[in-house]
């Protein structure tokens, strides 16, 4: 089970001939913004609601020892503040201690419907199956199914035209009691269709790398961070990302994790690679990074659940599936100079949103960060 910001999934995997019985014994999901487990064919109670609420709060509380999981909250929480994108997956702890199963009720009949949901089914299975148990289970027929696909289009089209802000900002909490500086910088990235934007960004995502204390490499470390951090103890670990958290939008950037006299000069290396990007980037450069992309896509054939998961994604973003066979093509058709182009577009002199937290005097304050992002040069 996933819960992501504008949609949430459950998935199972069974053998064909079972999954009608998946449904009758109670396919589990998970709801967005509460969390709470329900059973499509089963009677709640309160005692089964209580419960979930009691391991709600261990997960809760287990996560606020992970960092990277609360600054990557944070961040799109801030991004978008104001708006929908704004409201973060994990529930605060006295909305989870008043839920009951009224809420629950509410949320089964309100959002249970064919029109609310894509299902997607890989294996020994065809759709009129699939459509005999959808109707089967929410009592509908095979038309109703079909009138309720173009209705989710339609929604899924009105989704699309959401314009969700994205605001420049950034949140700093200094706790000296952590011995490490936590910190993620993001730009607002290239929505879903924007098909080569967000091709070149996955590619310039792979050309700045991570790294961490564990991978070593010694001075074989192909990005240049990489490089300078295993052999100036720069940082303890790097992380580029470029998280789409709805259709119209993302967020490209990095997270890094650094001792407090070492954060000034983590995010000069990163501004410095940034403005590489945009200006000076090699053709060998990109062309080891285009091979990293396919391997990475390629290794997604190997996994059934992983390619599942990547078939449901493509669905629900594109309304389609893209083989990995066409975005090979696409990722060879990547040059140094659609690097340049599009980080000029989306990074050059861009404002981006910072999380920051723990001990991070020597993080450097938000003019200073941006001061980095143009050449006077250029």
């Amino acid at each position: 089970m996933y819960n992501r910001r504008d949609w949430w999934e459950c998935y199972s995997s069974c053998y064909a001939r079972l999954i009608p019985f998946l449904w009758n014994g109670g396919f589990m999901q998970s709801r967005q913004n509460h969390s709470i487990i329900c059973k499509y064919n089963f009677k709640w109670s309160d005692k089964d609601v209580t419960q979930e609420k009691v391991v709600i709060l261990e997960k809760l509380s287990e996560m606020e020892s992970d960092r990277e999981k609360i600054v990557m909250d944070y961040l799109p929480t801030i991004a978008y503040q104001g708006t929908a994108l704004g409201n973060s997956v994990y529930p605060e702890t006295d909305t989870i201690k008043k839920f009951s199963t009224k809420n629950l009720f509410e949320f089964h009949h309100r959002l249970f419907q064919t029109c609310y949901m894509t299902m997607v089914c890989t294996g020994s299975i065809c759709l009129k199956e699939l459509q005999r148990i959808v109707c089967k289970h929410f009592n509908c027929n095979v038309e109703d199914y079909k009138s309720s696909f173009g209705v989710s289009n339609n929604l899924r089209f009105c989704k699309n035209i959401i314009e969700y802000r994205f605001s420049a900002a950034e949140l700093r909490f200094r706790d000296d009691d952590n011995e490490l500086g936590y910190a993620a910088i993001g730009f607002e990235g290239s929505n879903y269709k924007e098909r080569e934007d967000r091709i070149t960004l996955t590619v310039a995502k792979e050309i700045i790398g991570s790294w961490n204390v564990t991978s070593g490499g010694v001075n074989h470390n192909a990005p240049f961070i990489a490089h300078f951090a295993y052999n100036t103890d720069l940082c303890y670990m790097y992380k580029s990302f470029f998280h789409h958290w709805a259709q119209s939008t993302s967020i490209w950037g990095c997270y890094f994790v650094c001792d407090y006299s070492t954060l000034l000069y983590m995010v000069r290396s990163l501004q410095k690679e940034w403005m590489k990007l945009c200006t000076v980037i090699t053709e060998k450069e990109v062309s080891r990074a285009v091979h990293q992309c396919i391997t990475k896509d390629l290794l997604i054939l190997n996994n059934p659940e992983n390619r599942f998961l990547d078939i449901v994604e493509n669905v629900f973003r594109c309304g389609y599936y893209e083989p990995v066979e066409h975005r090979v093509v696409e990722y060879e058709k990547v040059t140094a100079d659609k690097i340049r182009e599009v980080s000029d577009k989306y990074i050059y002199y861009q404002s981006p949103v910072v999380v920051a937290l723990g001990r991070i005097e020597g993080f450097p304050d938000y003019i200073t960060l941006k001061s980095g992002l143009y050449l006077l040069r250029y």
